[in-house]
């Protein structure tokens, strides 16, 4: 019997039991695709464009924009995992333009409250 460099598992097994796990890892079931992240992102968007992130937050919305793009065309491809997260960073980036608005409409009204903008 051949042991693996010195443990105390036959190679035969050993061999074996990679097998299995690189078959296990190859037969993993499909994920369902992200519809309900693809929608939130989309949502965040929306709600982004409505506080007027085109104008204080352009940049984060462009990117939040672009991210929904590969979502959908990562779920047409059929990657789901791709799309999940490609989902999820879409709306993190469109919650960034929103929470970047409101900061700087607040910043304009308190300076407009000082009398600094006519």
């Amino acid at each position: 019997m051949t042991f693996i460099l010195g443990s105390r598992i036959p190679s035969a097994l050993a061999a074996g039991l990679a097998a299995a796990l690189t078959v296990g890892c190859a037969t993993t079931p499909p994920q369902p695709p992200p519809t309900r992240e693809l929608q939130a992102a989309e949502s965040s968007i929306v709600g982004a464009e409505r506080t007027g992130a085109a104008q204080y937050a352009p940049q984060e919305l462009r990117v939040a924009r672009e991210k929904l793009s590969v979502g959908h065309k990562a779920r047409q491809d059929g990657h789901m995992t791709l799309a999940r997260r490609a989902a999820e960073q879409a709306q993190a980036d469109a919650e960034l333009a929103t929470a970047r608005t409101q900061a700087a409409i607040a910043r304009a009204q308190a300076e407009q409250a000082r009398g600094d903008v006519p």
